[in-house]
């Protein structure tokens, strides 16, 4: 396992353009017993659109300590892309040729200092068929209620364009994904 300490930020780069799609997603983002988000991981399935694809981009936003990759490659160092978001690219074992397909698994480790934002959301997902999202959630700190929400941005102050209510199992909550052009995932309420 190959981890990556946040203190390790290049300068600000572009974002390039696609070199792959997703074929698979599926996330799980666990919150400690606080309520704080603890750590998210991903496990993906890419295919190449082009030969030579050497590298995924992984982009979070800045309240991380860690990526962990797990048997899919190695990082490069975390660079900037603005005041709210940071990257890296998870280098893959080896170059992809067009139409090959790599599974990629990795972990985010969030920092002390991350805030209570009571939601989880990604951005749109076209054409992915096989993806879903689970939150879960720590036995000394369950919400009173979740929702399965829609947002029209990623930004941290934009409110839920859509709510609907859905049942905790476990102290988890998943959502198959259907392809969209919103930001969806959860959010929840505290009984504080």
């Amino acid at each position: 396992m190959v981890e990556l300490l946040w203190g390790q930020i290049l300068e600000s780069v572009p974002i390039p353009s696609p070199k792959f799609e997703t074929v698979a997603l599926h996330e799980t983002h666990r919150l400690g017993a606080e309520g704080l988000p603890v750590e998210h991981t991903t496990t993906q399935r890419v295919r190449a659109l082009v030969d030579g694809v050497e590298a995924y981009p992984v982009r979070f936003d800045n309240s991380i300590s860690a990526i962990k990759v797990a048997n899919s490659g190695t990082t490069s160092e975390i660079y900037r892309l603005d005041d709210d978001f940071s990257g890296v690219e998870i280098v893959l074992p080896e170059s992809l040729t067009k139409g090959q397909i790599a599974e990629i698994r990795y972990t985010v480790v969030f920092n002390s200092s991350v805030p209570d934002d009571r939601n989880f959301r990604r951005g749109a997902t076209p054409r992915i068929n096989d993806a879903s999202i689970t939150v879960r959630f720590d036995s000394k700190k369950v919400p009173a209620r979740v929702f399965w929400a829609a947002w029209r941005e990623l930004a941290r102050d934009d409110k839920p364009a859509f709510l609907e209510p859905v049942t905790l199992t476990e102290y988890s909550v998943t959502k198959i994904l259907a392809s969209t052009s919103l930001v969806v995932g959860f959010c929840w309420d505290w009984d504080d």
